[in-house]
């Protein structure tokens, strides 16, 4: 859009007739001087458009390499913990199957020495009938003679 510029009276006076050529003049030149300031910022815009977006799909890259080292990481970690887990496990269950072995060692141990007390006291109860049996008549025909 064209504004119209009033030429000071002063100049107009020194272009006579000619001062409105001139002016149209100046506005094209102006105008074309616009359009190539538009186009050349236009190109400077895109360049460092495009040298941020470069800037950005590198930080982006660079983030996706962290997050794949980071993921490696983690799985390598996961895997060390699930192993240690698993020989914690083992040793575990080594352990409680060792000790319950001792603990029926000792239960076999301590039944069997329970079935000897048992036999033993078994043995001397018959031993004592048998004495009982055997010296009650004896002590009850002394008791009858001296009564």
């Amino acid at each position: 859009m064209r504004r119209l510029i009033q030429m000071p009276p002063e100049v107009a006076q020194v272009f006579g007739n000619a001062g409105p050529k001139f002016v149209d003049f100046l506005a094209d030149v102006l105008s074309d001087q616009k359009d190539e300031v538009q186009q050349m910022s236009a190109l400077s815009f895109e360049k460092t458009l495009t040298r941020e977006i470069s800037a950005v799909r590198g930080e982006i890259a660079d983030v996706r390499n962290e997050m794949a080292e980071l993921r490696a990481y983690t799985q390598s970690s996961i895997s060390e913990l699930r192993a240690y887990t698993q020989s914690s496990i083992s040793e575990l269950r080594a352990y409680t199957q060792s000790s319950i072995s001792e603990l029926r060692a000792d239960m076999h141990q301590q039944l069997s020495g329970i079935h000897k007390q048992i036999s033993n006291q078994t043995k001397w109860l018959l031993a004592m009938m048998l004495a009982a049996a055997t010296i009650y008549p004896i002590i009850n025909q002394l008791v009858q003679r001296y009564l």
